[in-house]
């Protein structure tokens, strides 16, 4: 989810909490507005501290003038095979191909579980919005892979603006045969230990003691909430570290940065506070029930359908995409 939609929904959790709402509306505390913190806390640890401490052990360093699909996936297989016979995690950083200010060139790389192959692509021209702006050459390679490999993301990894994303290779059990494989970690460093729903358990009541029930509650919540909307997605976190070591599978019902998604739960944040206020009124200015009915539950369906109907349709298109993609690989040449 989005910064503001993490925030708004800390909030909206910490208005639940019985006499927050009567703090905030007599200026008497700040409570609400530190469950937003800690709601947008996970994050900002992730990415402006916990992302710098990690290491990694091989950089690719693609050449936007002479890019060279099949060295980048040659070099990939090795990283992957030595990781297979040393069964030691190994982290690469993917670097992008600025082109100009605002212009990057895209490539792709797809883990294929089934035919067990990786698969390297040049992509399109994209700006930093990654909107696309002009189609390139399609240059692609693919070797095949001597071990079962896992990526449990969504679609192909995309490598485009600003750094670039890392990814980690480990040699891992499948919990369903049991039998070894080695699973692709997209972001390595992000929802580990700071996407914990025993630290924010941990933070509420620590400053539960200093703070006040209320307090530790609401600000309990704010951090749990953001951990539990983020499960939602492909990646998943840590929820139970330091129990547990690696991420748990989210849910994949949605992409962190879907515009549908983050508007329904800002919306559904939003009617929250307002029913909290209404409850905490000496007089109810709406009916609960038609709050529910036309504020809550019309609003999800309507915008919830939308949303399942333009998935549908895109995984449609992706496949359609993909039939016309490998047509194009028959007559272009192989680089």
């Amino acid at each position: 989810m989005k910064g503001f939609t993490h925030f708004i929904s800390a909030v909206a959790a910490a208005s639940c909490v019985p006499g927050v709402i009567e703090h905030a509306s007599s200026e008497r505390g700040l409570i609400l507005v530190l469950a937003g913190a800690f709601g947008l806390l996970p994050d900002w640890l992730d990415f402006k501290w916990t992302r710098y401490l990690e290491t990694t052990h091989h950089d690719i360093r693609p050449d936007a003038n002479a890019f060279d699909a099949n060295a980048i996936a040659t070099e990939l297989t090795a990283i992957l095979d030595n990781v297979w016979q040393t069964e030691t995690s190994q982290r690469v950083q993917l670097h992008t191909m600025q082109l100009a200010s605002d212009r990057w060139q895209r490539y792709s790389i797809w883990f294929d579980p089934y035919d067990q192959q990786l698969t390297v692509k040049r992509g399109p021209i994209v700006d930093t919005g990654q909107q696309f702006v002009c189609e390139t050459q399609l240059r692609t390679a693919t070797t095949a892979l001597q071990m079962p490999v896992y990526y449990g993301y969504d679609g192909d990894l995309k490598v485009d603006i600003f750094e670039g994303p890392t990814i980690e290779f480990s040699v891992q059990r499948d919990p369903k045969t049991k039998q070894k494989r080695i699973e692709v970690d997209f972001l390595p460093w992000h929802r580990r230990w700071t996407h914990s729903l025993t630290l924010g358990i941990v933070f509420g009541a620590v400053l539960g003691i200093f703070l006040g029930w209320q307090t530790g509650l609401a600000i309990g919540l704010g951090w749990i909430t953001h951990v539990l909307q983020d499960q939602l997605g492909h990646m998943g976190s840590n929820l139970w570290w330091p129990i547990t070591k690696r991420r748990s599978s989210g849910l994949k019902w949605m992409h962190s940065g879907d515009a549908i998604p983050n508007f329904l739960s800002v919306w559904l944040a939003v009617a929250v506070i307002l029913l909290n206020i209404n409850f905490a009124a000496q007089v109810p200015q709406f009916s609960v029930a038609n709050w529910l009915i036309w504020g809550v539950l019309l609003p999800s369906v309507v915008l919830g359908g939308t949303y399942i109907y333009g998935q549908r349709l895109t995984k449609s298109q992706r496949q359609t995409r993909k039939i016309v993609e490998l047509m194009e690989e028959l007559v272009e040449p192989q680089v």
